[in-house]
């Protein structure tokens, strides 16, 4: 579905604009949840993709067993640093419920996720486990946007979050427990849907030893600790593939396969 977070794809680049400019975004950004134009352009993509063919099974989207569940979008952003968006919240977790109610009136066959970080909102007694004060301000709310979901997310990227190197594999650890702990309050299972680490060159051997693999080492224990404890962990998904040769830049390099703990239907009953 949807991507919203700008640096890596999304619909626009705040880092190069003017205070007034980056204001005007965060409000257009912020009424693509309350628009009930920009609601229909949505529902509209979702017709499209639901019943989009599978050019190699021939089936389409929604009766394909090959995929396991639609993420509604991306990071999604209804920012609340602005006065004038304090609506945010209430609106970005209406949205979640009226879309996901939506994806399965059109595909009743795939499981629904937010498909946000998973930060705490607000008012929350976990606020504290956010990496940054700004993460309270992007309008999500882990426990409100996944209580309609068939199953919670969470995303980790600490150097995205300015978590310095010596403290990621402690952030990630707590990061997990909080959001674990979060989804059993609402009865959830949780997918650790994205993690990763970046180096700025995938052919580095010493960066891969050093900064990547402590940080995959620290995740994979925690997800172990998890399966081994009972919590309602679904399994963890690293994000991405990159491998020596591939073009030098920006780079969340991974060489570890993911780890499905359990089946979908033993944690969904």
């Amino acid at each position: 579905m949807p991507r919203f977070e700008e640096k890596y794809g999304g619909d626009t680049d705040t880092l190069a604009m003017s205070v007034a400019q980056k204001e005007y975004e965060t409000l257009r950004h912020a009424l693509f949840f309350r628009e009930e134009s920009c609601k229909q352009l949505y529902k509209d993509h979702v017709d499209a993709i639901t019943g989009r063919k599978n050019s190699i099974n021939g089936l389409l989207y929604k009766n394909d067993p090959t995929i396991l569940a639609w993420n509604l979008i991306n990071e999604p952003r209804c920012e609340t640093w602005m006065p004038a968006n304090s609506w945010c919240p209430d609106a970005l977790s209406s949205w979640f419920k009226e879309m996901g109610d939506y994806v399965r009136s059109k595909d009743p066959n795939h499981l629904v996720s937010s498909g946000s970080e998973g930060f705490f909102g607000e008012g929350d007694a976990r606020q504290g486990k956010n990496p940054r004060a700004w993460a309270s301000q992007t309008g999500q709310n882990f426990v409100d946007d996944n209580r309609h979901m068939d199953f919670a997310v969470a995303h980790a990227w600490p150097d995205n979050w300015q978590i310095p190197n010596d403290q990621q594999g402690s952030f990630l650890r707590d990061w997990l427990a909080s959001h674990l702990e979060a989804a059993e309050s609402i009865n959830m299972p949780l997918l650790f849907e994205e993690f990763g680490k970046k180096i700025d060159n995938p052919d580095d051997a010493a960066a891969i030893r050093q900064l990547r693999d402590p940080v995959f080492a620290a995740s994979y224990d925690a997800v172990q600790k998890a399966v081994e404890e009972n919590k309602p962990l679904l399994g963890s998904l690293y994000w991405k593939w990159a491998v020596p040769g591939m073009p030098k830049g920006e780079h969340y390099n991974s060489v570890l396969c993911a780890i499905v703990t359990r089946s979908v239907s033993d944690v969904l009953g």
